[in-house]
């Protein structure tokens, strides 16, 4: 099935192509990295911020997908940061011992 999104045509898949991504979803590593990454941008524009409810609920389905309890409670753009880190390390230790996430250092930094 072909469709076009701004005037550029790309192939668009049906689930009966691919049916275990169909059911399984996004690969758990893959998930992480994106919450890394909007949660690092959310940080960068406003670190004190409140951050989404959808960005919470997506940190909490990652930490119940992942089988570890997720943190109660996120108030700022930075918590959520080293919440989805923490999911992200769980990630790779947890389902693949070849795989390992990105080393990082965190530091605090203030004006």
């Amino acid at each position: 099935m072909v469709g076009r999104m701004g005037g550029v045509s790309d192939v668009v898949h049906s689930p009966e192509e691919f049916p275990d991504m169909a059911v399984q979803g996004p690969d758990p590593r893959a998930a992480a990295r994106g919450v890394v990454a909007i949660a690092l941008d959310m940080a960068r524009v406003d670190p004190d911020r409140r951050p989404t409810a959808e960005m919470c609920r997506w940190c909490a389905r990652l930490a119940d997908e992942l089988g570890v309890p997720p943190r109660n409670q996120i108030d700022t753009n930075r918590e959520l940061v080293f919440e989805a880190l923490r999911l992200e390390l769980i990630a790779h230790h947890r389902l693949d011992g070849n795989s390992a996430a990105a080393e990082r250092r965190l530091t605090e930094t203030r004006p």
